[in-house]
Formats: structure tokens, C-alpha cells, sequence
């Protein structure tokens, strides 16, 4: 029983949220990078804020892999609606590596999530 419970986790929290993660991740890395060779063209040339929005180095990306996850879990609609939007704050908050540098500060832990500069 216990063994049935800790697979049937496994499968769902590993196997499937990492696997939709890394479909969010390409997809909307994909559709930026159509779009961004699309507005190249004259006649489309009104898709270059578009494809500002969705590069990789665009907070956007970090929504797509929230919707893509819940997606994957088989959440319900409004939690993959509400899954998007924490992502870009995290990105701007963590940095895109999603690492912050821990320290200890007179007995207590200290999150530094600047980003260096130099």
C-alpha cells in the first residue's frame, strides 16, 4: 500500500509535472521564436512586440511553464488561469536562474536575491 502510494506520487509530482514543465518551457519558446522570425517580414512587422514579450529572457516564459504544469496535473480551468501570473514575479524576485544566495545573519537565514552587477 505504501509502496503503491509513494509511485502513484512519483509518477504525478516528478514524472508529469517535470514533463509538462518542459513542454511550457519549448512551447512558448517555439511561439516566441516563430513570431520573432515572423516580424521580420514587412507586411508582418506589427508582431515585433510580441516577440519582445514572449523571448526567453521574458518573465512570459515563466507563465507559460505555471499553465503548462497545472495543465499537466489536470488542474481545473481558474487554477491554471491563477497558476500564471506568480511566475513572472518570481522570475523578477529570484532572478531567471530561480537561485538566491543564502546566508546566516546573526542566527538567522538571509535570502540575497540581488542580482550582481559585476
Amino acid at each position: 500500500m505504501k509502496d503503491n502510494v509513494i509511485q502513484r506520487l512519483f509518477r504525478r509530482y516528478f514524472i508529469d509535472a517535470m514533463g509538462a514543465m518542459a513542454l511550457g518551457l519549448f512551447s512558448s519558446l517555439i511561439i516566441g521564436l516563430i513570431l520573432s522570425q515572423l516580424s521580420l517580414l514587412p507586411v508582418l512587422s506589427f508582431l515585433k512586440p510580441f516577440s519582445e514579450v514572449l523571448a526567453a529572457n521574458s518573465p512570459v516564459v515563466g507563465g507559460a511553464i505555471g499553465a503548462a504544469v497545472a495543465w499537466g496535473l489536470k488542474a481545473k480551468p481558474l487554477v491554471i488561469f491563477s497558476a500564471m501570473p506568480p511566475a513572472p514575479t518570481v522570475i523578477r524576485w529570484a532572478g531567471p536562474s530561480g537561485f538566491c544566495r543564502r546566508h546566516c545573519r546573526r542566527g538567522m537565514w538571509v535570502f540575497d536575491c540581488r542580482q550582481n552587477k559585476g
